[in-house]
């Protein structure tokens, strides 16, 4: 796979939706066995989504961005995947820079909180994102939470 990748943003009743929960079941179902059931939520129709493609249009990784329901100076970010034959190829950075543009714009956010799965922690800290807390389960894979202060109050 070679060539420019780009990152288009998407609503969740755009065609895109449909390849981004393809992306999703790959990843978070089939590679790492969440269940089905948690996977698409009520949060998708409110969410900004991202999906990053190829320049022949294949769809390699995907994410989203939302602002906390309880606290609109918080959002999160969160359904980072990308395609296994896709990973180091800088797929996720560009998802995560497209998320971080989309929250940055938003004159509200203050802060951004996402959790992370415990392997994956030094690929937001290059983003400044910062582990707190303690490590838990979620769907039986080990997580922290991570956040981010992009202005401060």
């Amino acid at each position: 796979m070679s060539g420019a990748l780009e990152v288009v943003r998407f609503r969740w009743d755009s065609p895109l939706a449909e390849e981004a929960k393809r992306i999703r079941f790959a990843v978070f179902v089939d590679e790492q066995h969440v269940s089905p059931r948690v996977e698409i939520d009520e949060t998708d129709p409110l969410a900004h989504h991202v999906i990053a493609r190829s320049e022949a249009g294949e769809c390699l990784g995907t994410g989203r961005a939302f602002e906390d329901p309880d606290d609109p100076a918080l959002w999160r970010i969160g359904r980072m995947a990308v395609l296994g034959k896709a990973r180091g190829l800088g797929v996720g950075r560009l998802i995560m820079n497209e998320l971080l543009a989309i929250v940055s714009n938003r004159p509200r956010a203050r802060r951004i909180k996402l959790i992370a799965q415990t392997h994956a922690i030094p690929f937001y800290e290059r983003f400044g994102f910062e582990a707190a807390g303690a490590e838990y389960l979620e769907e039986g894979i080990p997580h922290r939470d991570m956040f981010l202060t992009i202005r401060e109050p």
